[in-house]
């Protein structure tokens, strides 16, 4: 692959396998803002504490066009934890 291909090459997705928006341990949010896979974050839930999260992923959603990024909980108890 030549330099010029490189560039030109698409980025791979880096969408989840199946359309999630809440598991055990993490989640699918839609955001407004530019955070980079690897990224700390800080969730407050409606029902819970504060929790920290890594984002694990970042895509443009191809329906709607609207940015998502992918959570893993850091809390081994995800959600869940006390």
């Amino acid at each position: 692959m030549t330099e010029k291909e490189s560039r030109s090459a698409p980025v791979p997705s880096q969408r989840p396998r199946s359309p999630r928006v809440l598991s055990r341990g993490g989640a699918t949010i839609l955001l407004d803002a530019d955070v980079a896979p690897g990224s700390i974050v800080k969730l407050t839930p409606p029902f819970g504490r504060e929790l920290n999260a890594e984002v694990n992923g970042v895509w443009t959603d191809q329906i709607d066009g609207r940015p998502r990024i992918g959570v893993k909980l850091l809390d081994e108890d995800g959600w869940f934890a006390e």
